[in-house]
């Protein structure tokens, strides 16, 4: 039998997450089993005052969900047509990137607008702006966030650029309240200090692991 352990400090994991939120609201990236912590866990976060959790799946948040019936969770990958009702139910936070996936949506989802800003993955791009205002105003859909990724935080050219064409969404849904406005990861927060947004989504950046070395030496400046 392996006699390998791993003990955590959530003291220090506590003030990692201070250190990275600031004054904003922070969403937990706790997906991939909390990056193999364990959801065990979950607990000593909501016992500390935490109740904002993101997860890569439906099945992740169901799992999320089981423990606890209260907090928020957002599913950062979209979810299929027939999870939709499920997540209704559940109360769970879905991520919409296509206007016929917002067309299938039930006005009672909570509902993120995910934004591709020059990731290169999945999300509306700012050509989709006009198209996707005009059916919010038809439809009348629960969209309480909108958010978009950093491709290499560690880029200072590339990000800057996203954060320009993320501005310039923005400015396009000048009359739409959304609760929640994000872009920014781990090293996002250290680097980028955005008036604009309201929540940083803090992943492994938490345990007080980063990428590389220069990560790394971002971290406690």
């Amino acid at each position: 039998m392996s006699k390998t352990r791993v003990e955590i400090d959530f003291d220090k994991v506590n003030h990692n997450i201070n250190y990275l939120k600031g004054e904003d609201e922070v969403c937990l990236i706790i997906k991939a089993q909390m990056y193999g912590m364990d959801y065990l866990h979950i607990n000593e976060f909501i016992n500390r005052g935490y109740n904002y959790f993101g997860v890569s799946t439906f099945d992740e948040a169901l799992i999320i969900r089981e423990i606890n019936k209260d907090v928020k969770i957002l599913i950062l990958a979209p979810v299929e047509d027939d999870e939709l009702v499920i997540c209704q139910q559940l109360n769970l936070e879905v991520t919409i990137v296509t206007l016929e996936q917002m067309k299938k949506a039930s006005k009672l989802n909570l509902i993120h607008l995910k934004f591709d800003t020059g990731m290169g993955r999945i999300g509306f791009n700012v050509n989709d702006v006009e198209s996707l205002k005009s059916l919010l105003d038809q439809n009348n859909h629960n969209v309480i966030g909108i958010y978009s990724h950093f491709a290499c935080a560690d880029d200072d050219e590339k990000s800057y650029q996203q954060i320009d064409i993320f501005k310039s969404i923005l400015e396009g849904f000048e009359d739409y309240p959304f609760k929640y406005i994000h872009i920014q990861n781990t090293i996002g927060s250290i680097k980028y200090k955005l008036d604009f947004v309201n929540l940083r989504r803090i992943g492994i950046g938490m345990w007080g692991f980063l990428a590389n070395h220069y990560e790394n030496n971002l971290f406690g400046e």
